[in-house]
């Protein structure tokens, strides 16, 4: 998955888009971590998630390799903002969206990124 060994180039909408994921999920963390994530938290954690992955997506533009990778992360992602919306507190929705985020600078060069903490 990665560019001949290397990270893959970003640009400023998947930047962007991905620091407005990596906002939300550190906003929403701690309340997850306390097990007080209201479902109308996660309802909205879920419509914030799809929002910027909508964002990056439609103004993201990458060569098709990089792209197949991102879709990847993407389609993780979304899958997390489903889980929210259907079970705020499991481990499929929250975790989910963590993994992606741990997952983007592994496969892509994204200058200063800061990685979420548990």
């Amino acid at each position: 998955m990665l560019n001949e060994g290397e990270r893959w180039t970003t640009d400023a909408a998947l930047r962007e888009g991905m620091e407005r994921v990596h906002a939300t999920f550190v906003e929403v963390l701690p309340a997850y971590q306390r097990g007080e994530f209201t479902p109308e938290a996660a309802t909205d954690t879920a419509r914030a998630i799809d929002d910027h992955v909508a964002f990056l997506v439609e103004n993201c533009k990458l060569e098709p390799a990089a792209d197949a990778v991102l879709h990847v992360l993407v389609g993780e992602l979304l899958q997390g903002a489903e889980a929210l919306r259907q079970a705020p507190q499991s481990g499929e929705g929250l975790p989910r969206i963590h993994a992606a985020l741990r997952d983007y600078p592994r496969y892509f060069d994204h200058p200063g990124w800061e990685e979420p903490t548990d």
